[in-house]
């Protein structure tokens, strides 16, 4: 069995998440996905993880001050997309036998 993609293939949106880390800049905000986001001016110079649910269309960004500090939620965005969400496509999709 091998694996198979046909990159001309448009694929859909699907339920999951994306996560990125993203360093706030000076006025408080971060780049995602070439969309500017405000996070907080006092997270200035900080790095931020952030993760969209393509489910419930959120943008959820945290924050976590030290390594041995917990995770904090710093705030949650709605965040719409332009296509419908597909359930995920299995990766039997891509076999060939």
């Amino acid at each position: 069995m091998s694996f198979a993609f046909d990159p001309s293939t448009e694929l859909p949106i699907t339920k999951g998440r994306l996560h990125f880390i993203r360093w706030v800049g000076e006025r408080g905000y971060v780049n995602i996905l070439n969309e500017p986001f405000f996070v907080n001016k006092e997270l200035c110079c900080e790095y931020i993880w952030s993760t969209i649910d393509t489910f419930e269309q959120k943008l959820f960004i945290y924050h976590q001050a030290a390594e041995e500090a917990r995770r904090t939620l710093v705030k949650s965005i709605d965040y719409k997309l332009r296509e419908p969400v597909m359930e995920r496509i299995p990766v039997k999709h891509f076999h060939k036998v």
